[in-house]
């Protein structure tokens, strides 16, 4: 009787990693670790800092032979695969798997599919069914969050398609502040919650006032 080898495989909702996070995992993995950043296989960390120029990368893989192990953080996913399912495999996979746990964006089950598709899909039902019984103060106010949640998902299907993983090649204390690093996603959400009060406060009183005046 033969026990059969499992491989490992587990994808990530978005992260942002730095290099500090590439450094934890080079080191989570045993023996000769190929560094490979958009396309260019790199030795050491320090060999990437005197030779990137960018700030930021599109493509980074981490491989190792014994146990032959892929990380790969790439604009449409990121990527963990073992090749077996050994003790050294799982306690290499545990400490690989929390550093990127870790960088994931926060709060990352809002990145999720079930958040940002299932959860407005259900708030649509309940403004139709508050339309019907004619709860239209508390059907206002589900059509404000439903507005915003619909421009979250716009955003969330741009960063998992072309943001997936955002790589910057500088250590996490080299970095602008929290308001620098997320200006875009701030704007994003605020310009959400107004046009979810704009389309369901404002609009509808201006087309009750035209249709008085008329």
């Amino acid at each position: 009787m033969k026990t059969l080898v499992k491989p490992i495989i587990k994808n990530y909702l978005p992260v942002k990693i730095y290099l500090d996070d590439i450094e934890k995992i080079c080191k989570a993995m045993e023996g000769d670790v190929d560094l490979i950043i958009d396309g260019i296989q790199y030795e050491t960390l320090d060999e990437v800092k005197q030779n990137v120029k960018s700030e930021f990368a599109k493509e980074v893989e981490i491989t190792s032979s014994k146990p032959y192990v892929t990380v790969n953080f790439n604009p449409y996913n990121v990527r963990v695969f073992f090749s077996d399912d050994t003790n050294e495999a799982l306690c290499m996979f545990s400490k690989i798997n929390n550093t990127i746990t870790g960088c994931l964006r926060y709060p990352s089950k809002a990145y999720s599919f079930y958040f940002t598709w299932l959860f407005p899909f259900f708030l649509g039902i309940l403004s139709v069914v508050l339309a019907i019984k004619k709860f239209d103060y508390v059907e206002n106010i589900v059509d404000s969050i439903l507005g915003f949640f619909l421009v979250w998902s716009l955003w969330v299907c741009f960063i998992r398609v072309k943001k997936h993983a955002r790589i910057t090649l500088k250590y996490r204390v080299e970095t602008p502040s929290f308001l620098k690093r997320n200006a875009d996603q701030i704007i994003l959400i605020l310009f959400g919650a107004i046009l979810g009060v704009v389309l369901t406060w404002i609009v509808p009183e201006m087309v009750e006032y035209v249709s008085q005046v008329t």
